[in-house]
């Protein structure tokens, strides 16, 4: 008679825990599904920069002549999809475990948004004489304001889909797991 009672309460265990799993499965379906479709509005963290040069040169005939470019850069910081790991677990109350990578520059978009020269043809040219490498010049720009204001960019995108998470969780009455992976 034990027998029978011990091996009745082991399969309606064993069936219970079936129907969590499979439950605790359809629910991180439908949470990945609400997370694909709002991943806009998550993990990206869309950035602009604008980044400059300018140069004057001494002109005998004329007056100076001059060149100035003005680039924007527009950058997304986020998470690549496949890195992003969820999870529901829990029979009673069910816990949303999320776990992120570093957030990371997602694409970036660079174009010159104004030129204006004094003459169509003038190339720039130091104190010396020797022309510029105006190209060169912008990226040393470029990776100037990146190394000031990037690291505040991925922090910024990672509290982001921190409180998105949070929300989540709440949302579907349910305890939130995060694990990030953060910047050093």
């Amino acid at each position: 008679m034990k027998f029978k009672l011990y091996l009745l309460l082991i399969i309606s265990f064993l069936i219970t825990g079936c129907f969590n799993s499979e439950e605790n499965e359809a629910l991180t379906q439908k949470l990945n599904s609400q997370i694909l479709k709002d991943m806009g509005y998550l993990s990206n963290l869309e950035a602009f920069y604008g980044i400059d040069f300018t140069n004057t040169s001494k002109n005998l005939i004329r007056s100076n002549d001059f060149y100035v470019r003005v680039d924007d850069v527009r950058i997304f910081y986020g998470y690549p999809l496949d890195k992003i790991e969820v999870k529901v677990y829990g029979s009673d109350k069910k816990t949303l475990y999320v776990k992120l990578p570093r957030p990371e520059q997602i694409s970036i978009d660079r174009k010159i948004a104004h030129l204006k020269t004094r003459r169509e043809k003038y190339a720039p040219i130091d104190e010396n004489g020797t022309e510029f490498d105006v190209e060169k010049k912008m990226l040393e720009a470029l990776n100037s304001t990146l190394r000031k204001y990037e690291p505040k960019m991925l922090e910024l995108t990672q509290n982001i889909s921190k409180e998105y998470f949070e929300m989540i969780a709440k949302n579907n009455n349910m305890d939130l797991k995060l694990e990030l992976e953060y910047r050093e």
